[in-house]
């Protein structure tokens, strides 16, 4: 599952440490990447795969396709991950010179075709991240009117006994 940073930055407080996030799939038999102490995308196993970000929009983000490169018993090419993302190859600052994944933006089957556009996990994130008090889970219920569809944002609050307004910070 992927992780807010604002989920990111309460585990490391409790826990006094770096939290380090990997990325892999099973039909990758293991991992696809690993975050540095930097932070900013996982650098990825080049040694073993080789990877391509397919169907890309304005800022480069597209669903994650690989081609695993030293397996013989079930070899993958060009295999659909079905995860969003997009390939970084500014050199990372820790020095190490794979091309690095950023963080995933959600599955490419998340998206929700509604009146207003297409909808998906990664756009209604940022907004929750703004809440006041803090937000814990949520859902986007769409119904589907005779006119319009109606999108309905359901939040649980950290401190949901009370009963104090919700802002955007």
């Amino acid at each position: 599952e992927n992780l807010t940073e604002t989920s990111r930055r309460f585990i490391e407080s409790v826990w006094k440490a770096k939290l380090l996030l990997s990325y892999g799939q099973t039909e990758a038999f293991g991992s696809i990447g690993i975050e540095c102490d930097r932070q900013d995308g996982y650098h990825l196993n080049d040694m073993d795969l080789w990877a391509e970000v397919v169907d890309q929009d304005a800022q480069g983000y597209g669903e994650l396709v690989y081609t695993t490169l030293r397996r013989s018993v079930m070899p993958l090419v060009r295999y659909r991950s079905g995860d969003v993302t997009r390939l970084i190859t500014d050199p990372c600052p820790c020095g190490t010179p794979s091309v690095r994944l950023a963080k995933l933006r959600g599955r490419a089957d998340e998206m929700v075709v509604t009146s207003v556009g297409n909808i998906a996990s990664w756009m209604i994130e940022p907004v929750i991240e703004r809440l006041e008090p803090r937000a814990g889970e949520w859902q986007l219920a769409v119904s589907r009117g005779p006119n319009r569809d109606v999108l309905e944002l359901r939040v649980e609050m950290e401190n949901s006994a009370e009963q104090n307004p919700i802002r955007l910070q």
